[in-house]
């Protein structure tokens, strides 16, 4: 079934090649077409609840049908038509280091199809909110709004997400999702390539554009991935050829497929907002009045087009926050300080200036530290120089976990979140004193990308606070640029330093295509952890393992063994928690969420997606991700579904009407025993402060590491983890909510469930503990979490000594004495 997709795409590029355009441009055209067609299959499909195989295989077996029908009809009516074997005479006479570019092309092509192939989705973002989206519309059986405690995964532009849920149909499994941005990844080679040709930049040049944008290392490790950010390049780019193209093809079909190229872009992220305006005005700049004024007749219908593919998610998201563009915040109305909101707090000159020397640096990153270190420190000078606050919060966004970020340049990585584009940037920069070189023509038309690409750049520093991350959103303007690159190097360079930019540029490809962080077909861990699991290789590790590769291997077998528990107890009607611990896709995907597992919805939702929940049976299952010691959960779910199945820190509850016996189940003990305390765990805590919290003497239970103080009040209890198993910084980025404490020696992070406090997770003197309390009478505040962080006390010692003389106030004790902390944040 995966293959009819193929073959409509196939037909309709054959069909368009046949009508004598040219192999690369017939390509981005299908592409286009199958992707308009992608859309409205989807959308209407969606209309009549019938999103799914059957559905979907009916629309792209209707499409394959026309894209053939349109080939043989074509080859008969038009005499002297593009013969099948003309494609192989452009390659007849390649020069060696032509041929040498085109290999690598294919090179990194063929490695980066293979990781994707390989290897589950596994991106961090991509687990939490892409394709969770995907398995509710399949099961839902159309694109509507759901209840669930991710906003992004309901207001998020959808196209690529569109095309998973495609090829994820058909197949019946995740096998395919990757390859949607890997087609995007190529899409975008040749898209650079044709900017080129309109250009005036002759064979050489186009070939180089191609090298180039395939040795981008963000664009190679996003090339295997689930996460929008090459489908939104490939779209932009591909809104410059056809506006390129219309110079010299002023027609209406050209026009119409520029404003499907635009729509789809906005459709993908909505980063390109920010991204198409000043590009796009580049290029109508370029053309003569008279191409000008053709091109604004068909204005009205480019605007048409633009808002009918665009349409749909904007009515969802207004209904759902008021707004087309939905939230200003990943957390939505949750964001009441607005730490997380996407737009910059301040325009002033000085703070726009400051975002431009934020966002450069990320592209500066080397694997030398002292380079690293002294890029941030002469940033951190200049950006000082000028006015501006290196750390200001108001242009920096917060954490997903609520915590502040400082800017810094970060070390070189593999991962497709935080690579920079050294080697590009260099090469762009070193490109554009040689611009005055070119001939007049291509001068001139260069120099109206390169402000484009100037001003585009300044407009995304200027809207969007800068995270550590930001440099994945500039990989459109780096396609483009390697235009320019590719121009210059091709007429001013010779041939022995066209070989030596081309050897640099594959050698540099090279860690990035083989050694990708979180999908690596060559391990550099492995060198020195060789029995770690996270030294690991895609080929060597089993696959419910790689869907946690991103910082979360020790979620693996607890998610799969309570899947697995689940599924065998008959239970077709689960609901899942992750409040607490938010990365639910790995549990989906075990579960088989609409492609054939248990009917599956997000269970004690109260945020405004609530409204959009359907009637139906209460679930005989709910599994509550990060749940183990959360005595709340246990009231709210453990009354009606009393049956429970704790695995790590996962609880599955089970109605006891269900068919199963636990007892008899190889799934229902813990996968892990916690690491043993290093003392009793119902002496870590001052007992006035146990006291007080439960309003008066408790009693204490120890079972399994776990110490639980009781009283008529209310429940405390407190527990160490395994601190080598589960790194803190990971914890603390795990639930929907949280507040941050830092202080040296003690880190600590409180959990939201719905904007209560549920539980703390503190990191001190080395030791990782989890600590859960409930009161009765009364809600539980942050700051009493914090407290008992504070006075944790679990290092060994003499019971002759007084023990837990412990300020209850936050402070810092050091040599000249203490200093008290007067305000929380939140």
């Amino acid at each position: 079934m995966i293959a009819i997709p193929t073959l409509a795409f196939v037909g309709c590029w054959l069909a368009l090649y046949l009508r004598s355009r040219s192999g690369r441009e017939s390509f981005l055209i299908a592409f286009t077409l199958c992707s308009l067609w992608l859309f409205a299959s989807t959308e209407l499909l969606s209309l009549a609840n019938m999103l799914g195989r059957m559905g979907l295989l009916a629309a792209w077996m209707l499409a394959s049908v026309a894209a053939w029908a349109w080939v043989c009809l074509g080859r008969r009516r038009e005499e002297g038509a593009r013969t099948l074997s003309s494609w192989k005479r452009p390659f007849a006479d390649l020069t060696p280091i032509e041929r040498f570019c085109l290999l690598s092309v294919a090179g990194i092509l063929a490695i980066t199809a293979l990781v994707a192939l390989v290897s589950p989705p596994n991106t961090w973002d991509a687990m939490q909110y892409n394709m969770p989206r995907v398995v509710m519309w399949l099961q839902h059986g159309n694109v509507r709004l759901y209840p669930t405690d991710d906003y992004q995964q309901l207001t998020m532009a959808p196209w690529a997400d569109y095309a998973m849920t495609l090829v994820m149909a058909l197949h019946g499994s995740d096998r395919f999702v990757n390859t949607v941005e890997w087609f995007c990844f190529l899409g975008s080679i040749v898209g650079a390539s044709l900017i080129v040709r309109e250009l005036g930049g002759g064979r050489l040049a186009q070939i180089l554009a191609a090298l180039l944008c395939a040795t981008i290392p963000h664009a190679i490790l996003a090339a295997s991935s689930a996460k929008p950010d090459e489908a939104v390049a490939f779209w932009i780019v591909l809104s410059l050829f056809f506006l390129f193209r219309f110079r010299s093809s002023p027609s209406a079909a050209t026009a119409l497929l520029a404003a499907s190229a635009i729509g789809l872009a906005i459709l993908t992220k909505g980063t390109a907002y920010l991204l198409l305006p000043a590009l796009l005005a580049a290029v109508f700049l370029m053309w003569p009045w008279s191409v000008e004024r053709k091109f604004l007749r068909y204005l009205p219908a480019v605007a048409l087009v633009v808002l009918a593919l665009n349409a749909p998610v904007f009515y969802r998201n207004i209904s759902l926050s008021g707004s087309p563009l939905g939230f200003a915040s990943p957390d939505g109305e949750a964001d009441v300080q607005g730490v997380r909101r996407f737009a910059n707090a301040e325009h002033d000159p000085r703070d726009v200036a400051a975002n431009v020397l934020r966002n450069l640096a990320l592209h500066l990153e080397t694997p030398v530290a002292r380079i690293n270190s002294f890029t941030e420190r002469s940033s951190r000078d200049v950006i000082s120089a000028i006015g501006a606050n290196p750390d200001d919060q108001a242009m920096i966004e917060g954490a997903n976990s609520g915590g502040r970020i400082m800017f810094t340049v970060p070390g070189a990585s593999r991962s497709e979140v935080m690579a920079g584009n050294f080697i590009h940037l260099i090469l762009f920069l070193s490109a554009l004193p040689l611009l005055w070189w070119l001939a007049p023509r291509v001068r001139r038309d260069a120099l109206f990308l390169v402000a484009g690409i100037a001003v585009t750049f300044v407009i995304f520093c200027a809207g969007l606070r800068w995270q550590p991350w930001n440099a994945r959103f500039h990989l459109p303007l780096f396609i483009a640029a390697c235009a320019i690159i590719a121009v210059v190097a091709a007429s001013r360079l010779s041939k022995p330093g066209i070989a030596i930019l081309v050897s640099i540029l594959v050698l540099g490809a090279m860690p990035y295509a083989l050694a990708n962080d979180i999908r690596p077909i060559i391990n550099t861990s492995a060198f020195r952890h060789p029995h770690s699991a996270a030294a690991a290789n895609i080929f060597t590790l089993d696959r419910h393992h790689l869907y946690l590769f991103d910082q979360r291997l020790y979620l693996a077998d607890p998610y799969l063994s309570a899947a697995q528990a689940t599924v065998s107890s008959g239970c077709r009607n689960v609901a899942v928690d992750a409040s607490l611990l938010h990365y639910d896709y790995p549990l989906l995907a075990f579960l088989r969420t609409g492609i054939g597992g248990p009917k599956t919805a997000y269970a004690d939702i109260q945020n405004r997606s609530a409204r959009f929940a359907l009637p139906g049976p209460a679930p005989c299952a709910v599994i509550c991700l990060g749940c183990n010691m959360v005595y709340q959960k246990q009231l709210e779910y453990g009354t009606r579904l009393s049956r429970m199945l704790t695995f790590d820190r996962i609880v599955v509850f089970l109605d006891p009407s269900l068919p199963f016996s636990p007892t008899a189940s190889p799934f229902a003990k813990p996968l892990d025993a916690s690491a043993a305390a290093s003392s009793d765990p119902c002496a870590w805590l001052p007992g006035p402060l146990v006291r007080d919290a439960l309003s008066g003497a408790a009693t204490k239970t120890y079972s399994d590491g776990e110490c639980v103080y009781q009283s008529p009040a209310g429940r405390l209890s407190v527990k160490e983890l395994p601190s080598a198993g589960i790194p803190y910084y990971q914890i603390a980025m795990e639930g929907v909510g949280s507040l941050q404490l830092r202080q040296p020696g003690l880190s600590a992070t409180v959990v939201f469930d719905n904007g209560t406090p549920f539980l703390e997770y503190a990191e001190k003197a080395g030791e990782l503990f989890e600590l859960n309390l409930y009161c009765r009478a009364r809600s539980v505040t942050s700051y009493e979490l914090l407290r008992f962080a504070h006075a944790l006390d679990a290092s060994p010692r003499d019971p002759a000594l007084p023990g837990h003389q412990i300020p209850l106030r936050f402070g810092r004790r050091g040599a000249a004495g203490r200093k008290s902390v007067g305000r929380l944040p939140g």
